[in-house]
């Protein structure tokens, strides 16, 4: 057998140092045990998602999915995403990239967000001229972003609607921009981008920040 790299996670522990400067940051548990805990979590969870796979493409009531919208609904209304925000502080300049790539020069364009509520990319992108659709799973979350684009006038270009990013009840080819923000780690990424890339007319992008 040849020897594990000194980079092999085995090997390597992970460096905390600005968790702890820039959020007061400290681990529940230290490595060894992290790992064991992934570990056991994915040999539960392999044997489900194996089965809910082979069952077919799931709808917006499928197990997985329905527990997205449950969760996604119970932070929506606790606010609970507002009170996470300085945990991102350290992604803040990848942020601020994602959206220079998303916001200017889309006067005229057709835009899909994944994911949307307060703070949605959709109201900016609105602003620029865009015609903006943005869906989540979450009925608070789509009731927000409604809500905000009333407040700002701005219900003409923007639209919200609850639906399932793995099964878009869309048009194919109907949107120059795909976008979304700390979305596609929820979702099944192989579903996911069959109906990004059937939804993109020929020459557009997607764009997503995790």
């Amino acid at each position: 057998h040849q020897a594990l790299p000194d980079d092999d996670p085995k090997f390597r522990l992970p460096d905390i140092t600005k968790a702890r400067s820039l959020l007061g940051w400290e681990p529940e548990v230290g490595p060894d045990e992290g790992l064991r805990r992934t570990v056991d979590w994915f040999r539960q969870e392999a044997p489900r998602r194996n089965a809910t796979a082979a069952a077919g493409t799931p709808d917006l009531e499928d197990d997985r999915v329905q527990r997205e919208a449950s969760f996604h609904d119970a932070v929506f209304a606790s606010g609970a995403r507002h009170g996470a925000g300085k945990f991102y502080l350290a992604a803040r300049a990848a942020k601020t990239y994602y959206r220079e790539r998303i916001g200017p020069g889309r006067q005229g364009l057709t835009v899909l967000e994944y994911g949307c509520g307060r703070g949605s990319a959709a109201f900016e992108l609105a602003r620029e001229g865009a015609t903006v659709t943005g869906i989540d799973i979450s009925d608070v979350g789509i009731r927000e972003a409604q809500a905000q684009a009333e407040a700002l006038q701005l219900g003409e270009r923007a639209s919200f609607v609850r639906m399932n990013a793995e099964d878009l009840d869309l048009p194919d080819h109907s949107f120059d921009l795909v976008c979304g923000s700390g979305i596609l780690h929820h979702l099944d990424i192989e579903r996911a981008g069959d109906e990004i890339v059937r939804v993109l007319r020929p020459g557009g992008a997607a764009v997503f920040f995790e």
